[in-house]
């Protein structure tokens, strides 16, 4: 089988997802990807597409300038308003309407259809993947287009829902799909469909309960009865959870089927010029350099090979030491980089903290351990265990819990480098873990560090009024309902 075979649901995937990429919608309710004759086939793979390059395009940079792993790059200012939270309803309009139009409402589509046909494979994909979008959103704004959101041409202008209600109501969701029988008769199995997992329905299972753990695991400082509550039956039901990533890796260095980051900021934004104007922070290299990580060298690149790294403070692209990224190291992401939804590494750092939290049955320092190592074999980085076994650098604490704490929320924002931007920023909105984050020195917000995005263009312009009963709009310095700060 010839890789093009073998990318084929890709690759009509993208073709669909192209399509819907575009800044002209005016309606989120509207989806042009799903004909009347469309099959679940052709549809599941444009939908987890839609998230996958969402996520890990714009999105992507945003998380990781926010989280500190990137920062905007001297000579150039094509990211410097996200850098200094200079974000307005403009900024991630795109982003929102593709999420809603295209992702969501393919996956709303894919669940409806396999659900009159007892197709519960399908089922669980789609409802375990819509609820993953819906939380991203609701991380992301708080209050959304959450029951009304997918109601097609019958309500175009749906109401806005709590987060803290949307987050309840995933969790019934997530459980209503685990309860189907996947083994029924009508229940279709995948294959290339299913461009996660590859069918294998056992990991889909391991994802959704690794995605309840995360719904709860939010919800510690803010509602930690729920989160206890929770936390403690999935443990207690002996849920499994994911012990691989989670992610989109079918790219190959062809235009149109790259890495969305790749694409559009080296590939294309970069003319070919092999580099982007995104370079490496201080805050996240110097914490490598300082320990002597070796993952130092996978995540970044250096500006001359075989030469060392070097990187600025977050958010001083006014620095005229140095004229263009060329002279800095960069993210360490190629063609064929996958986009990770839930790593390995995460499901461990979760289940470490769920054990010193709530005192569920499991070994924190072993699960501790494993995180690391599944971050450093992401990265192709051999002997993680010379760093952290006894009297090594990333020893597990044995002083207190939130010693331990701190161990593993700094380690998994490690391990989200490149990766999980995004994640890396609503934990560190979460735990304020890692706690040497400090504002950039260009921002616009008096030294207030970005917590979320304001509401965009198509809810204000189309959808005023729900906007309104929902508070109206938001600055970026407001919290999510989750944010203890």
């Amino acid at each position: 089988m010839t890789i093009f075979k073998k990318l084929s649901a890709f690759m009509l995937a993208i073709m669909l997802l192209s399509t819907s990429c575009q800044e002209n919608y005016l309606d989120i309710n509207e989806d042009p990807n799903n004909p009347a004759n469309a099959t679940v086939e052709t549809v599941l793979p444009a939908a987890i597409n839609s998230v996958a390059f969402t996520i890990g395009g714009q999105w992507q940079i945003l998380g990781e300038l926010w989280a500190q792993h990137w920062t905007q790059s001297p000579g150039a200012n094509q990211y410097a308003n996200i850098d200094n939270y200079n974000i307005n309803e403009t900024t991630f309009n795109r982003q929102y309407i593709e999420i809603y139009a295209g992702a969501l409402n393919d996956f709303n589509y894919v669940s409806k259809t396999a659900e009159e046909n007892n197709n519960w494979n399908y089922y669980l994909i789609a409802e375990v993947m819509k609820a993953y979008t819906f939380q991203i959103m609701v991380d992301l704004y708080d209050d959304i287009p959450y029951t009304e959101a997918l109601s097609g041409l019958e309500n175009k202008n749906p109401k806005f829902d709590k987060g803290a209600n949307v987050y309840a109501d995933l969790i019934k969701k997530i459980d209503n799909a685990l309860s189907k029988d996947l083994s029924a008769a009508t229940s279709k199995s995948l294959g290339k469909e299913d461009i996660i997992f590859q069918g294998v329905m056992d990991n889909w299972i391991r994802f959704a309960n690794t995605l309840k753990l995360k719904i709860y695991m939010r919800q510690s400082e803010i509602n930690p009865s729920v989160a206890s509550a929770g936390i403690t039956s999935l443990f207690q039901n002996s849920a499994t959870f994911l012990n691989t990533d989670a992610e989109m890796a079918e790219f190959i260095d062809v235009q149109n089927f790259r890495n969305p980051f790749y694409a559009a900021q080296v590939s294309s934004a970069g003319s070919g010029r092999g580099y982007t104007d995104i370079v490496a922070s201080n805050t996240l290299l110097n914490y490598l350099q300082n320990n002597g990580d070796p993952r130092l060298d996978a995540i970044y690149s250096t500006p001359k090979e075989g030469g060392a790294h070097v990187g600025i403070n977050q958010g001083d692209y006014t620095n005229a030491s140095f004229k263009s990224a060329r002279e800095l190291s960069q993210p360490n992401i190629a063609a064929t980089t996958p986009v990770v939804l839930i790593s390995a590494a995460e499901s461990k750092f979760l289940q470490a903290e769920a054990v010193i939290r709530y005192s569920v049955a499991g070994d924190a320092e072993q699960l501790y351990n494993e995180g690391i190592e599944e971050s450093f074999a992401k990265l192709e980085v051999d002997n993680a265990s010379n760093y952290y076994g006894t009297d090594n650098v990333y020893e597990f604490p044995s002083t207190s819990p939130e010693d331990q704490l701190d161990a593993i929320l700094t380690q998994k924002w490690i391990a989200f480098a490149n990766y999980q931007g995004l994640e890396a920023h609503f934990e560190h909105l979460r735990t304020g873990y890692p706690n040497f984050l400090t504002a950039t020195p260009n921002n616009v917000t008096g030294d207030v560090s970005p917590k979320r995005l304001p509401y965009p263009t198509t809810e204000l312009n189309n959808n005023s009024e729900n906007v309104q009963q929902a508070g109206g709009q938001k600055q970026v310095i407001e919290r999510i309902w989750w944010d203890p700060s």
